[in-house]
């Protein structure tokens, strides 16, 4: 039946609305002859409802589930027995050794009345025998009086308490005076006999001018007598102890788990390696009673001693233990198998997510069967650094799935390591590694100082980085790069950016009146809102010499295989990466600046929207192309082998493209432009674009673009700007600081393996043209030696 309740005490004025179910017991009256008979959680919870009964006698008569109390109260969970300083449970208990599974209170943040939690609040007087607490779950908050905590109970007055136990995770975050134990918070002048805790306790506030002990078993011990007992579980405070963590007291034969509490001091008992704890021997040295009390195997309780005729439950018992990173992308959890339940573990592992509570519907791991109790590590994969997550163990038998306790998480973070150097003209900060790629990123306050890149970085961590976003760029609206980078021709490789929410993203997101120079990004893989670039998303009034790019790009607007948006002098460039979007190009965007002695390749596809200015170099100019060309293949509606779409005022000369061109209402050269005559002296091949007409430029054969006198009759410049000889570039013109360098990318296939070819021509009288091949971007050395 449902039942109301209303309490009112004379000491205040406090209101308590009870709106679980709760069911009276069937059997018992409540004396000490006849007990009320305590069965399911129904019936427990008629005992909260009850405080008129707090002065009467129990027994527990089955195992009790009470994993439904984490629902309860609108996730406050479990309401203890018994309120400190207003009406104490001064009755008995007797668990008769049936569990309490999965009990769950969390009053955080609740500022109240009540201040002791457990099981119970607070006794005095009373009796407690037999009490089998598992898997229980507490979480207490800020209280302006003084706060105790336990598993089976807050605080302890005047009473006995025998043969009682729990596992579990206790959290305290209070930091007024407060007491927390796996067991009992504070004692008083009470009997604690043939007890044990494994719970794992964690306080999250420490004041030095509070006091605030804990213990691995009783927080606090006043006057009473402590016997038989024993904790194992881990402890994360200041200065706690294994076993008590302050008072007095007489304290007999009891011990604590040095190990795995981590703890090697208390203020009673004596402290045991793992092994000792484990072993019987170490217990019946001490008189401890394994005949009628006590019992111990390697199935149960994490082989530790348990209370003989204790129950457990038929699921497996198990505990998120710990964690910790062992890369910027992976992590190391132990999970500790306390009990297999009533059949072998078939399946276990851990689970995780960035919400809380994960299930198995998240993501998981899984490590197969367990036979024995112990901890075992599970390893998280794929996971971003300095994030937050929520982490369970799991474990399936016969019997069906069970949950450890939640563990909150962070993963280590990057390391941003200042680089050497003060930022001037004269000593420039120098980049050497990703730590300092990232302190350049992270301090915006250097964004207008000198830097040098002196080593290649491998930026491959950045996928793991910002909760999967990537790379945050160098500059934004409101602080711009302003300063001088250069890369000195050392290679950036793996950069990544999954931000499709944010716009400018690059290596630099928005420079101004800057200059980059000799910057190499290869195997970018960068996905943005708008103006997305593998070296910048927009760049202002500034000057790029010598900057080169390779891997994948893909924006929703103004996207390039180098910059996103151009309004500044762009010259000795060029990309090779795979650009997708709108308005996009294989080396710019959109361009407002001048794009001069550059080129692209690899593929530029658009989203087949009409008119969608794609092109091969430059998707949308209305500025200035000098001596350029294109051999990306370009797939869109309206798109231009060379520029998608040539604004007013614009003009390009001296370029030529012969990349693929396909999609309605494309051009050779040019997809469309908004006055005629916008190009002089540029061409297209109308073989390998597939392409006979072009809104502007003239379109040849393949034959008559690899003939030099093509060019030298339009005026071309072959003794500063362009180079020909037949082989380099497919045989079609280059760009003659291609062969100053020595280097030329072919990026349209990508080699199997390490190749070197025949030099041409040979022998040669002073220039002649070696080409090679290399499966991956890497450092290489070529030596040419006279015989």
């Amino acid at each position: 039946m449902k039942n109301i309740f209303l309490t009112i005490f004379t000491l205040g004025i406090i209101f308590q609305i009870y709106t679980q179910e709760v069911i009276p017991p069937s059997a018992g009256d409540g004396t000490t002859g006849n007990p009320y008979h305590i069965a399911n959680l129904e019936n427990l919870y008629w005992i909260v409802a009850n405080p008129e009964n707090w002065d009467k006698h129990y027994i527990q008569t089955a195992d009790i589930n009470a994993a439904e109390t984490i629902d309860w109260f609108s996730g406050k969970g479990w309401e203890p027995i018994g309120i400190h300083n207003y009406k104490y449970f001064t009755g008995s208990f007797n668990g008769q050794l049936h569990y309490i599974d999965s009990l769950f209170l969390n009053c955080d943040n609740d500022i109240s009345w009540r201040d002791h939690f457990g099981l119970f609040g607070s006794v005095s007087g009373a009796v407690l025998l037999n009490i089998n607490l598992t898997s229980v779950n507490i979480t207490s908050g800020y209280s302006d009086s003084d706060k105790n905590v336990g598993a089976l109970s807050g605080s302890c007055i005047d009473s006995e308490i025998r043969n009682c136990s729990s596992t579990g995770i206790i959290i305290d975050s209070n930091f007024e005076n407060s007491y927390s134990g796996g067991l009992i918070g504070r004692t008083v002048s009470s009997t604690i006999e043939n007890c044990y805790s494994t719970c794992s306790l964690k306080y999250i506030y420490n004041f030095s001018f509070y006091e605030s002990k804990k213990g691995g078993l009783i927080g606090n011990v006043y006057d009473s007598d402590i016997s038989n007992c024993y904790s194992a579980g881990k402890i994360l405070a200041d200065s706690p102890g294994g076993l008590i963590g302050y008072g007095t007291g007489v304290i007999n034969n009891s011990f604590w788990d040095i190990e795995t509490s981590g703890v090697s001091t208390s203020a009673g008992g004596e402290g045991k390696t793992t092994d000792e704890m484990r072993d019987i021997n170490t217990f019946l040295n001490e008189g401890w009673d394994f005949d009628t009390v006590w019992a111990i195997n390697n199935i149960n309780n994490y082989g530790y001693p348990f209370l003989k005729g204790q129950t457990f439950p038929p699921l497996p018992i198990i505990a998120t233990y710990d964690a910790h990173s062992t890369s910027l992308s992976t992590a190391e959890v132990i999970v500790q198998v306390v009990s297999t339940g009533d059949s072998d573990i078939y399946e276990h592992g851990i689970c995780w997510n960035l919400t809380g509570v994960p299930t198995i519907t998240d993501s998981k791991t899984e490590d197969g069967p367990v036979t024995v109790i112990g901890n075992f590590i599970s390893e998280m994969t794929d996971i971003y650094s300095g994030t937050v997550y929520y982490i369970r163990s799991y474990a399936y038998n016969s019997a069906g799935l069970s949950y450890g306790n939640e563990l909150v998480f962070t993963t280590d973070s990057y390391p941003a390591v200042a680089p050497s150097g003060t930022g001037t003209e004269l000593e420039p900060y120098v980049i050497e590694s990703l730590s300092n790629l990232k302190w350049m990123s992270d301090n915006r306050s250097s964004w207008d100082k000198y830097f040098w890149q002196t080593g290649n970085i491998n930026a491959y961590d950045t996928k793991y980085w910002n909760g999967g976003t990537g790379w945050k760029s160098i500059g934004d609206d409101l602080n711009q790069f302003t300063g001088v980078y250069d890369g000195q021709g050392y290679v950036i490789e793996n950069l990544y950016i999954n931000n499709t929410d944010e716009s400018y993203q690059g290596l630099f997101g928005i420079v101004n009146e800057a200059d980059l120079k000799n910057i190499y990004i290869t195997l970018a893989d960068i996905n943005g809102l708008g103006n997305v670039g593998a070296l910048a998303g927009f760049c202002a009034n500034s000057n790029v010499y010598n900057c080169y790019s390779t891997g994948n790009i893909e924006g929703k607007y103004y996207a390039g295989g180098l910059i996103g948006e151009n309004s500044s002098y762009l010259e000795t460039c060029r990309s090779g990466v795979n650009v997708k979007g709108s308005i996009i190009g294989g080396l710019v965007g959109y361009n407002r600046g001048v794009v001069s002695q550059s080129y692209s390749r690899g593929n530029v596809t658009g989203d087949d929207v009409e008119n969608n200015m794609t092109g091969g170099l430059v998707g949308w100019n209305i500025s200035e192309i000098n001596n350029c060309f294109s051999a990306s293949n370009v797939d869109d509606a309206g798109s231009g082998g060379l520029v998608g779409f040539n604004g007013a005022g614009s003009i390009i000369r001296n370029s030529f493209c012969y990349g693929a061109v396909s999609g309605r209402q494309s051009g050779g050269l040019v997809g469309f432009l908004e006055y005629k005559n916008s190009s002089e002296n540029c061409f297209w091949d109308v073989e390998t674009s597939g392409l006979d007409s072009s809104a502007t430029g003239t379109g040849l054969t393949s034959a008559q673009m690899k003939t030099l006198s093509t060019y030298t009759d339009a005026g071309w410049n072959f003794e500063d700007i362009w180079a020909m000889d037949g082989v380099t570039n497919n045989g079609y013109p280059f760009l003659a600081w291609m062969s100053t360098t020595g280097i030329e990318e072919n990026n349209n296939l990508q080699p199997a393996e390490f190749a070197l070819f025949q030099n041409y021509p040979n022998p040669f009288n002073p220039v002649t043209t070696i080409k090679f091949s290399i499966p991956k971007d890497q450092n290489v050395k070529l030596s040419v030696y006279n015989s």
